[in-house]
């Protein structure tokens, strides 16, 4: 390896040591804020992965999890289709869902994750009773 390299890494960490050890509060206060910064981050991803899991739990248990599902981007099933897949034998059952993301102009950076089920369609994948219109649903 080439020599001056060594020379060059040994003058940066002898400058870079020189201060930690000289002022040791600060240094160790740069410690414990670099500390309690990845903590944070650390924290706030938990929580994030949580919330979102607990949300993806919830629209399971609201909307039912289906065994395989049809989706399209930027196309739309025509509604003809869904009463044929209903009467088609291989076809345990069939539940139209809509799913999309929205913002309200009045809250502007703030989104909304909208998912519309159909309540009259058959309680195999839809698992909520509708109740009083103030109560959240609950598990049937």
């Amino acid at each position: 390896m080439n020599p001056s390299w060594f020379s060059s890494l040994r003058v940066f960490l002898s400058h870079g040591t020189r201060d930690f050890f000289r002022h040791k509060t600060l240094s160790l206060l740069n410690l414990l804020a670099l500390a309690v910064g990845v903590a944070a981050i650390v924290a706030i991803q938990t929580v994030n992965e949580t919330a979102l899991r607990s949300f993806r739990a919830s629209l399971d248990l609201v909307a039912g999890r289906p065994d395989f599902t049809i989706e399209g981007q930027g196309f739309r099933l025509p509604e003809k289709i869904i009463p044929l897949l209903r009467h088609d034998p291989a076809v345990r059952e069939v539940s139209p869902t809509i799913q999309l993301v929205a913002s309200l102009p009045s809250h502007s950076g703030e989104f909304l994750y909208l998912v519309g089920v159909d309540p009259f369609s058959n309680s195999e994948l839809v698992t909520y009773r509708l109740e009083d219109a103030l109560r959240s649903p609950t598990d049937a």
